[in-house]
């Protein structure tokens, strides 16, 4: 089975084309579009689909990145694929940016059975935060639904937790003090690293969640409300 992964949440645009049980895309386009993803993320599926001498009747799945991270890019994303779907009838996968950044975690590190605490940035001094299994569901616990919290707030949870998670994300750096906590093991996985391509890892989580028989939809997860708010005055009466 062939899958298609890409991600529309950032600067970059990431593209990749996957078998399933192998461990590693056999295709991959990566690159900078920064607010150009609606004009270009077609035309680069399928240039890359042409150069592997594939057409969308030969996919077996799409799994694109729904968020957190850019609400225009998740939207981008996850409207493109229900086309794709509509045009071709293919599955689709919603993969959240927790449940990229926590496959390659878990790849990445020896902790066997401990589960993922992933870290985001978000704004206004805001982590978005979710506790991830080893099976890249939701880890029961405080930090078991999607959420925002300030850095106190969530410096207490953690030292008042006995969990000994590994930790990655992009938000690692803007903790200083993680003394306290139980964390077994610190790993910073933002993606800036060079050579890591975002869609791998998109790719490598829908194949974990397929293996189970879920199929989780491609519905762009925000965790915030928008800080821009309509004045009173101006709503439908």
């Amino acid at each position: 089975m062939v899958i298609l992964a890409y991600s529309t949440i950032s600067d970059i645009l990431s593209i990749a084309l996957l078998k399933q049980g192998e461990s590693a895309p056999f295709a991959v386009f990566q690159e900078r579009v920064f607010r150009s993803h609606a004009t270009v993320l077609i035309p680069r599926i399928q240039a890359l689909l042409e150069k592997e001498s594939l057409r969308f009747e030969d996919l077996g799945a799409i799994a694109v990145c729904c968020g957190p991270g850019s609400f225009t890019g998740a939207r981008i994303a996850c409207a493109a694929a229900l086309g794709f779907s509509a045009f071709k009838e293919i599955p689709l996968l919603g993969i959240t940016t927790f449940q990229m950044v926590a496959r390659f975690l878990f790849e990445k590190t020896d902790a066997e059975k401990s589960p993922s605490l992933i870290l985001l940035k978000s704004g206004h001094h805001e982590f978005c935060v979710e506790a991830l299994g080893r099976d890249l569901l939701p880890f029961p616990g405080p930090f078991e639904k999607p959420q925002c919290l300030e850095k106190q707030d969530l410096l207490d949870l953690l030292k008042s937790n006995k969990t000994p998670y590994i930790v990655g994300g992009d938000a690692l750096s803007l903790l200083e003090n993680l003394k306290d906590t139980p964390l077994k093991s610190v790993k910073r996985s933002d993606f800036s690293e060079e050579g890591v391509i975002w869609a791998e890892w998109i790719g490598k989580a829908a194949v974990s969640l397929m293996k189970e028989g879920l199929y989780p939809p491609p519905v762009p997860l925000y965790v915030r409300p928008a800080y821009v708010k309509i004045p009173e005055g101006l709503t439908d009466a």
